[in-house]
């Protein structure tokens, strides 16, 4: 698999499969339109305690739970889990370096979270 640094991008298919590196605080890494099968793995290589947003598409969902290192919380997108389109997964506060995520695209609904570490939230 490819390894790329990002800041606010746009991801493409052609990166899928990327282990996709992010280190600028506050950016907005935003993903494609779900096409079934596409995969990224997003890992924060900034400062600890710092944060970026994963945005889907306007009519994508980013859907499934995370249970959450900082505090052992489960971290759960609305709608038990469903999603809610147009709504962002966040990196938040409690980050650590090598806090990550993989996304897999469904091809209908949006991005399943399929594994993560670190301290996440779902913009509400």
């Amino acid at each position: 698999s490819k390894t790329t640094s990002v800041g606010t991008a746009t991801l493409t298919s052609a990166q899928s499969g990327s282990v996709i590196m992010q280190s600028t605080n506050s950016a907005v890494v935003t993903l494609p339109a779900t096409v079934a099968g596409l995969k990224y793995t997003i890992v924060w290589t900034g400062t600890a305690g710092q944060t970026f947003n994963i945005s889907p598409n306007s009519s994508d969902k980013i859907i499934g739970s995370i249970v959450d290192v900082a505090d052992g919380n489960i971290v759960t997108a609305s709608n038990s889990g469903a999603g809610t389109d147009d709504k962002d997964l966040q990196l938040d506060s409690g980050s650590q370096v090598g806090d990550r995520v993989t996304l897999v695209g469904d091809g209908n609904d949006g991005w399943i979270i399929i594994e993560a570490v670190g301290s996440w939230s779902f913009q509400s």
